[in-house]
């Protein structure tokens, strides 16, 4: 074992004043057959996960196996995964004895119990304990192909996260090959610690400082700048970036699903906190990818005058241009900031316009705010788009636009902005950016929704119910819905539900959001509680008869009761 906490060792992962002694039963409890010689653990573990919904299991079997269980051991294994279930092992067991045996690489000590070569595949893959390097990693790579097995797949170079948190001895760089591709997986332990390991995890106050620990844990910094907690360079740095931003048009408003207020348009049009994973924008790819040529300015999501932010930042709160957040950059301004924002595979046409909607609260400098293209043909430069004027402070938000009509026929693989620096180190620089929206010069604007309902309106319980005929995806991305001028929410559907609604009278507007963000002219309908019955009451008695009952409308309209059985 190791020595110390920071002390690599061949032995088991933590040191010997962490370690407990594992509890009771033991594993040849998992082991007992039934009639049929399958094992009636394995079956319930299969139920238990099924009727959860997770994926499968850990098998972290850190005390000795007798060498004449290893076999049934395989064989309860495979049976968890010929349930349907994913099952990783750890590496713990010498495959020939059953000894305790950390390899901190994948080799013929437990590859069995990945591949056998009588079973098969037993498991999916295998956790490496925790003192690899690169050479372990290089040979396990090596190893895994040796065997028909996709290293990225089935090799996972373990990670302890919750015990050194973000001052990790490990060097993931080591899993890197020559050319900075990945050799193998990455598997992180304890990455919670976040949360459960801060020292105010319990107050709500502290929950900003939570979201922002988990942020860095897994996009970390694009340098591994020094943090006061350490110099973690984030699990995002060493995974390959995807992404599903392609064709000709893009569009985001630094969405991320959840809010304190709701804008429209700079305005503020509902200010109470809300959450809604489908108003959510393509997140931005890198969390965050600054490349500054002095002090980096830091990069957080503004969720206006009421949001708290992490201890660590300092900025002028000023919420969202549309939705629930904007995208704020601050500090000091004393070298070029490149901000790589989305990893993209986008087409540019003859009629191609890019256009940045932001708002800079800091007073008027020397700076410049630049559209910065990555291109497919050459991916080494970042192309850049100058906006004149943008070191001027404004008054709220302001929309400029740059033709791309000279990069026709080309491919973006990246969209960023540059902040470029003035003669002298500018402090309190602040920029918050609202909306980024590539438009291909068609008029993608969709049509009003037709056939928009009020399905259900129960003052009662404060329930609206409405539909509508949706669009396609490719003409419509969401539909956002108004009372009046007060957003009430959004979504990609032809139906909506809005849990407490307490109007009594105004006009439903429906909006439909076309792919480049553009919107449609609003479909209307209009209520007045005023024209319908009220406290409306029903019951059945035995006999299968009906009894009604309702205040009649003030205006005193005639009611038609409409009876519907329930399927």
């Amino acid at each position: 074992m190791p020595t110390s906490a920071r002390t690599p060792s061949a032995g088991r992962c933590c040191p010997a004043r962490t370690c407990r002694p594992r509890s009771r039963p033991t594993y040849s409890e998992l082991l007992v057959r039934d009639a049929a010689g399958g094992f009636p653990a394995a079956a319930k573990l299969v139920q238990v996960a099924k009727f959860y919904g997770f994926d499968g299991y850990f098998i972290n079997q850190e005390s000795r196996v007798a060498p004449a269980d290893i076999p049934a051991y395989k064989q309860f294994l495979k049976q968890l995964r010929d349930g349907g279930l994913y099952v990783q092992w750890y590496d713990s067991i010498d495959n020939s004895t059953g000894a305790i045996s950390y390899q901190n690489e994948f080799n013929a000590v437990n590859g069995p119990f990945v591949r056998d070569s009588r079973l098969g595949d037993v498991s999916d893959s295998i956790f490496l304990n925790y003192w690899w390097n690169r050479t372990k990693l290089t040979d396990s790579k090596s190893y895994a192909a040796g065997l028909g097995l996709d290293s990225r797949k089935s090799v996972f170079a373990g990670v302890e996260a919750g015990q050194y948190q973000f001052n990790q001895p490990y060097n993931l760089d080591d899993n890197l090959d020559a050319g900075g591709a990945p050799m193998n997986a990455i598997a992180t332990l304890g990455a919670d610690f976040v949360s459960s390991d801060y020292a105010n995890k319990t107050d709500d106050a502290a929950q900003r400082d939570v979201f922002d620990r988990e942020r860095r844990w897994w996009t970390g910094s694009s340098a591994g700048a020094a943090t006061p907690e350490g110099t973690w360079k984030g699990v995002s740095k060493y995974v390959a970036e995807r992404s599903v931003i392609g064709g000709t048009t893009f569009a985001a408003s630094f969405n991320t699903g959840h809010g304190l207020s709701t804008w429209t348009r700079g305005r503020l049009s509902n200010p109470k906190e809300w959450g809604n994973i489908n108003l959510q924008d393509i997140p931005v790819t890198w969390q965050w990818w600054i490349d500054a040529a002095g002090t980096p300015l830091t990069a957080d999501f503004d969720y206006g005058p009421a949001y708290t932010p992490a201890s660590r930042f300092s900025y002028q709160k000023i919420g969202a241009h549309n939705g629930g957040s904007s995208l704020v950059l601050s500090g000091t301004l004393d070298g070029d900031n490149t901000v790589r924002l989305y990893k993209t595979d986008l087409q540019v046409t003859k009629g191609s316009t890019l256009d940045l909607t932001y708002t800079k609260p800091s007073a008027s400098d020397d700076s410049e705010l630049r559209l910065g293209l990555v291109l497919a043909s050459d991916p080494s430069e970042v192309v850049q788009l100058p906006l004149a004027g943008s070191g001027q402070r404004t008054t709220g938000w302001t929309t400029r636009s740059v033709d791309l009509s000279a990069y026709a026929g080309q491919r973006v693989a990246a969209l960023g902005l540059v902040v470029a620096a003035g003669a002298r180190p500018i402090q309190g620089y602040q920029v918050n950016l609202g909306a980024l929206a590539l438009r291909d010069g068609k008029d993608r604007t969709p049509a009003a929704p037709q056939d928009l309902r009020i399905t259900q309106l129960l003052p009662e319980t404060g329930e609206l119910f409405l539909s509508w005929k949706r669009a396609g995806y490719d003409k419509v991305r969401r539909y956002d819905v108004y009372l009046d001028d007060t957003y009430l929410g959004g979504i990609y559907d032809d139906v909506y539900y809005v849990k407490r609604f307490t109007a009594t009278s105004g006009t439903i507007r429906l909006v439909a959001v076309g792919p480049d963000g553009s919107e449609s002219p609003a479909a209307t309908t209009s209520f007045d509680l005023a024209t319908a019955p009220a406290k409306v009451k029903a019951s059945a008695g035995p006999d299968g008869t009906l009894t009604a009952s309702w205040t009649p409308p003030a205006n005193g309209r005639s009611v038609t009761l409409k009876v519907q059985s329930r399927p």
